[in-house]
C-alpha cells in the first residue's frame, strides 16, 4: 500500500475446526519484535462488511489503514478453540508500505478505423493500455466530445475481461466496441476517462479522432414544430437535407428539394400523426427524421388521453362550465317556467366548435314535493366523505312538513355510496331514510373513485313515494396524490443507433383511483444502452405531467446495436411503487436496397395460414378510409405461412394481412399492424401475425335503415349495438356486415396503453369501418371492477399508431358487465378493450429471475408482460 494514502485492506482466514469458539477470531497488529501492539478488529463470517459469503468458514475483516511513512507492517490472526488454554495464532502477515503513490496514467490509446463515410455506420474498436502496477482502475469509459471539448455523451465501459472485442483478459489493455454513425463531414473527437481508487481526479487519454468523410447526410423536419397542434387535413411540411443529391420522401410522398431544403404537402389524420422523413443519400446510406403533429377536428372526435380545461372550453346558455376528465358542469343556469332550450357549446384549442341542445320544461311551483335544503355542490377528494350531509325537505300541498315518510337517496352517477349516518362504513348504492319532525331527511355521501366536474360525475337522486318530481345532488371529486406511474405508449420500438426514436416514450401518472394527474414532476433516467435526451444526450430528463397525466421523452439511442438494449425508467418523487420501464432495440442501418420485411402468419392455434396477402401501405390514409396507397409489391404467404417482402421503403407504415385471399378453409379477417422499417435490415412485427378465424354467427349486417346488435355466445355479456345508418364501410358503402372475434391477449401485437393488461380483447371487422354515432359496446367485467365504477374504453387506432380512449364506460349495478356511456363507443373497427391499469405486477424493473430465464433460453424470443412469466 502507498504511504500517506488511506487504503482499504482485507484480511481473511479459513477456520474449519468444529471446536472454534465463535466470535473469537481477530486481527492483531505487531511491532518489529513480534509483540502485540493493538487489536485491529474481529473477523466475521456473516456476509457483511467485505465477507463474501456467510457461513463458508472463511472469516474476513476489512479495515482502512493510513501510514505516514514507508516501511513494513506486521499482523497476525488470533482465535480461541474449545479445550485450548491459549489462543491459537496464525502469521505473521507482512504488508509493505511503499512511497507515496504516483499519479496513475492512461498509456497508449487508439480507435480504429480512423475514418468512415458520413451516414454509414461502422463498428469502431477502442483500446487503451492502462498499467499502473497494482493500482487497477475502478471505471474506464469512452466519452464523445463536442467542438469545444465538452462531453456530449458517455458511450460505454472499456473492459479487460477477454470478452466482446477485448483480446485477452488481465493483459492491462482495456477495450470497447462502439458504433460510429455521423451525418456531418468533419472530425469527431473521443477520449477515454478513468477513475482510480483513492484518487479523486479523473485521468484522461489523449484525444482519439475519427474523420467523417464524403458528402454530408441526414434529414430533419423544420416546420411545423414537433408537437404542433393543427386543424387542417393537409399540411405543407418543410425541412433540410444534408446531401443535395439525396431522394427525400415524407411518409412515402416524394419531396422535391434544392439548396438542401425540401417541402411537401402531407395528408394528416385526426389526432397525433407521426411524420417520417427519409433521405436516400447518394452514397447508398439512408437517413431518417421524425416529428409528431396533432390534428384536432370537431370537438367530439378522437382524442388521446382525456379532456380537461386545457383541451376544451364549454358554455351552457352562455354560462361558462367547469371541464375536467371528460365531464363538465355549468352552475346556476337560469330557467324560466315552461319550455327551455339548453344549448352546450364546446370549443377546442384549435378553434373547432361543436354544439348540442336539449329541451326541458320547468314546472310551475307546487307546494307539495321534495326540495334540496343543503348539501348540494360540495367537493372532496375521490373516495372521501362529504363534509356535510345531503338534506332534503318534504312538505305536503299546504306546505306542512311530512313526518316519518321514507325518502330514498340513490347514487345515479359513479360508484359513490350513501348511508343514513356518518359512521356507517362503506355504505350502499341506495338507502331509505325517514323524515324527522321538521319533514327533513338526510343522507351521508362518500364520493366515487373518478375525479371530474360535478355534472356526470358524482350524482345522488332523492325521491319519495307519491311525489312526481325528484331532486338531484351534485358533487365534485378532486384527484388524490400521485401513487402510480405506468407505460402508456412508445415501448419496444426499433431505432437507429445514435439517432432519436421515431416515437416518444409516454408515461402516465395517476392517483390510487387511476385518475390522471396534472403537474407532477417526473424524471426519466437512462439505465441501459448509453442513450440520452436532447442535443447533449443527458442521461436524465426532468418533466411535468400534462392535463392527461402524461409526460413524454424522446430517446436518442445509444451507440450499440442490441435487442432491447436501451432501457429508460421514469418515476416521481416518493413513489410508493415501481418505476415505469421502457425498452428499445438499437440497429445499425445498412444499404436501403437490402431493406425487407419478413414474418409468419398463424391462426390462434399456431397453425400456418397459406395464401394470405401481405401489403405495405402508406400510414396516412385519411379519416374516410381512402383507397390505400401501396408502398411495396404485395406478397402471399407460403404453405408454412411465411412471407418475405423486398425491397421495401424506410419509415413508418401499415403492414396489412389480407385474410380474404387465404388458401385455407374458413373465414379470415384483414388486420393492420404498425411497421417501422430500418434501412438494410430484415424487419418484423416482433411476433407472428395472428389471424383469428371469424365465426359467421358472430356478426350482424346493417344498412342505412337497419341496425343491429352483435353478441358472442362464447363471451357472455358482450354486445356491440350499431345504430341504423351509422356504419360506413371501406370504399364508402353504407351497407355491410360487421363481425366480432375475441382475441387472446398474447396474440395482440400492440400492447394496450395506460398500463393495462386486459383479460378481454376483441377485434371488430372489417378494418376501415367507421361508426357515427359510435357503436355502444358492452364487455364482460372480467377485470373485476367495482359496481357503478367508471373506466375508459380503448381502441387501437391504426391511423394514429396507438391505443386511444374512445370514451367512458360504466360497470353495471350487479358488476357483471361494463357498458360504454351514452355518446361513447366504437368509432373505428379494430382492436378494442377497456379497463384500468393493472393492479398486479409492475411496470418497473423486473427481478433477477428475468435475466436467469433469458440466459437459459438464449436464442429464443420472449415477451414479458411487466414482471410476469415469459
Amino acid at each position: 500500500m502507498p504511504a500517506a494514502t488511506s487504503t482499504p485492506v482485507t484480511f481473511s482466514v479459513s477456520i474449519t475446526d468444529p471446536n472454534y469458539t465463535a466470535g473469537s477470531a481477530n486481527v492483531q497488529r505487531l511491532n518489529a519484535a513480534g509483540g502485540i501492539v493493538s487489536v485491529l478488529g474481529l473477523l466475521h463470517d456473516d456476509g457483511l462488511q467485505g465477507d463474501a459469503v456467510a457461513g463458508d468458514k472463511v472469516y474476513t475483516l476489512r479495515a482502512t489503514l493510513l501510514e505516514a511513512l514507508p516501511g513494513t507492517l506486521k499482523f497476525q490472526v488470533s482465535a480461541g478453540f474449545k479445550g485450548e488454554v491459549k489462543r491459537v495464532m496464525a502469521g505473521p502477515l507482512a504488508l509493505v508500505v511503499g512511497s507515496t503513490a504516483a499519479t496513475p496514467t492512461i498509456g497508449t490509446a487508439q480507435i480504429a478505423p480512423g475514418a468512415t463515410p458520413a451516414g454509414v455506420g461502422v463498428i469502431a474498436t477502442v483500446t487503451a493500455l492502462i498499467d499502473n502496477g497494482a493500482t487497477v482502475p475502478t471505471t474506464v469509459v469512452l466519452q464523445k466530445l463536442d467542438g469545444n471539448g465538452a462531453v456530449l455523451a458517455t458511450l460505454g465501459n472499456l473492459h479487460d475481461d477477454g470478452n466482446d472485442g477485448d483480446a485477452g483478459a488481465g493483459d492491462k489493455t482495456f477495450s470497447l466496441r462502439t458504433t460510429v454513425l455521423e451525418n456531418q463531414v468533419g472530425t469527431i473527437n473521443y477520449r477515454i476517462a478513468a477513475q482510480f481508487p483513492n484518487d479523486a481526479a479523473t485521468v484522461y487519454s489523449a484525444l482519439l479522432p475519427i474523420a467523417i468523410t464524403g458528402t454530408a447526410t441526414g434529414v430533419a423536419i423544420t416546420s411545423p414544430a414537433n408537437g404542433a397542434y393543427l386543424n387542417t387535413p393537409v399540411i405543407t411540411l418543410t425541412g433540410s437535407v444534408g446531401d443535395d443529391a439525396a431522394q427525400v420522401k415524407i411518409n412515402g410522398i416524394a419531396a422535391p428539394h434544392s439548396d438542401k431544403s425540401f417541402a411537401a404537402a402531407v395528408p394528416l389524420n385526426e389526432g397525433p400523426n407521426t411524420i417520417t422523413a427519409v433521405a436516400a443519400n447518394s452514397n447508398g446510406s439512408t437517413s431518417t427524421g421524425a416529428a409528431t403533429l396533432t390534428v384536432t377536428g370537431v370537438v367530439n372526435d378522437i382524442v388521446v388521453g382525456t379532456v380537461n380545461s386545457q383541451q376544451a372550453t364549454v358554455t351552457v346558455n352562455g354560462v361558462v362550465a367547469e371541464v375536467l376528465n371528460r365531464s363538465f358542469m355549468a352552475r346556476d343556469v337560469p330557467l324560466t317556467v315552461g319550455a327551455n332550450a339548453i344549448q352546450a357549446v364546446a370549443t377546442d384549442r384549435a378553434g373547432n366548435r361543436a354544439t348540442t341542445t336539449v329541451n326541458l320544461t320547468r314546472a310551475a311551483p307546487n307546494l307539495a314535493g321534495l326540495s334540496v335544503l343543503s348539501g348540494n355542490n360540495q367537493s372532496a377528494p375521490v373516495g372521501a366523505n362529504l363534509a356535510a350531509p345531503l338534506v332534503v325537505s318534504l312538505v305536503d300541498s299546504r306546505g306542512a312538513p311530512q313526518v316519518n315518510k321514507p325518502v330514498v337517496f340513490r347514487v345515479i352517477g359513479l360508484d359513490g355510496t350513501v348511508s343514513p349516518n356518518q359512521a356507517a362504513g362503506p355504505g350502499l348504492g341506495a338507502v331509505a331514510v325517514n323524515t324527522d319532525a321538521q319533514g327533513q331527511a338526510r343522507s351521508y355521501f362518500r364520493l366515487g373513485s373518478r375525479a371530474g366536474a360535478g355534472a356526470g360525475n358524482n350524482l345522488v337522486e332523492a325521491s319519495a313515494a307519491g311525489i312526481a318530481t325528484t331532486v338531484d345532488f351534485v358533487a365534485t371529486a378532486s384527484p388524490g396524490g400521485p401513487r402510480l406511474v405506468v407505460v402508456d405508449s412508445g415501448n419496444n420500438q426499433f431505432g437507429v443507433v445514435g439517432q432519436a426514436l421515431p416515437l416518444p416514450f409516454i408515461a402516465i401518472v395517476t392517483d390510487a383511483s387511476n385518475n390522471r394527474l396534472r403537474g407532477i414532476p417526473v424524471a426519466f433516467s437512462v439505465t441501459g444502452g448509453g442513450g440520452g435526451f436532447g442535443t447533449p444526450r443527458s442521461p436524465t430528463l426532468q418533466g411535468v405531467s400534462d392535463s392527461d397525466g402524461g409526460v413524454a421523452a424522446t430517446l436518442v439511442m445509444g451507440p450499440d446495436a442490441g435487442v432491447n438494449n436501451n432501457v429508460v425508467e421514469v418515476s416521481f418523487g416518493d413513489n410508493p411503487g415501481y418505476s415505469a420501464a421502457f425498452a428499445a432495440t438499437g440497429m445499425v442501418p445498412g444499404p436501403a436496397n437490402l431493406t425487407r420485411i419478413s414474418g409468419v402468419v398463424l391462426d390462434n392455434s399456431n397453425q400456418p395460414i397459406p395464401g394470405v396477402t401481405m401489403r405495405l401501405l402508406q400510414i396516412t390514409q385519411g379519416n374516410a378510409s381512402n383507397i390505400a396507397q401501396e408502398m411495396a409489391t404485395p406478397v402471399r404467404t407460403n404453405l408454412q405461412g411465411q412471407f418475405l417482402m423486398q425491397p421495401v421503403p424506410v419509415g413508418i407504415f401499415k403492414l396489412m394481412a389480407d385474410g380474404g385471399t387465404a388458401a385455407r378453409s374458413g373465414s379470415w379477417p384483414t388486420l393492420d399492424y404498425d411497421m417501422i422499417t430500418i434501412s438494410g435490415h430484415d424487419n418484423t412485427v416482433g411476433m407472428p401475425v395472428y389471424l383469428p378465424e371469424l365465426n359467421p354467427a358472430n356478426r350482424v349486417c346493417v344498412n342505412e335503415t337497419t341496425g343491429g346488435t352483435v353478441t358472442i355466445p362464447e363471451a357472455p355479456g358482450f354486445a356491440l349495438t350499431i345504430a341504423p345508418g351509422s356504419a360506413t364501410f371501406p370504399g364508402g358503402s353504407r351497407s355491410g356486415c360487421v363481425s366480432v372475434t375475441p382475441v387472446n391477449m398474447d396474440k395482440v401485437p400492440m400492447s394496450p396503453g395506460f398500463g393495462q393488461q386486459p383479460r378481454f380483447i376483441v377485434t371488430i371487422e372489417p378494418v376501415g369501418t367507421h361508426f357515427n354515432p359510435p357503436a355502444r359496446m358492452t364487455i364482460p367485467n372480467v377485470d373485476g371492477l367495482a359496481p357503478r365504477a367508471v373506466t375508459e374504453m380503448y381502441s387501437y387506432d391504426h391511423d394514429l399508431a396507438s391505443f386511444v380512449a374512445i370514451g367512458s364506460a360504466t360497470v353495471s349495478q350487479d358488476g357483471s358487465t361494463i357498458m360504454s356511456d351514452i355518446g361513447a363507443g366504437v368509432i373505428k373497427a379494430g382492436w378494442h378493450c377497456g379497463g384500468n391499469p393493472s393492479t398486479t405486477g409492475s411496470a418497473g424493473t423486473c427481478p433477477d429471475r428475468a435475466a436467469s430465464v433469458a440466459h437459459r433460453l438464449q436464442g429464443a424470443v420472449l415477451q414479458w408482460r411487466q414482471c410476469g412469466e415469459p
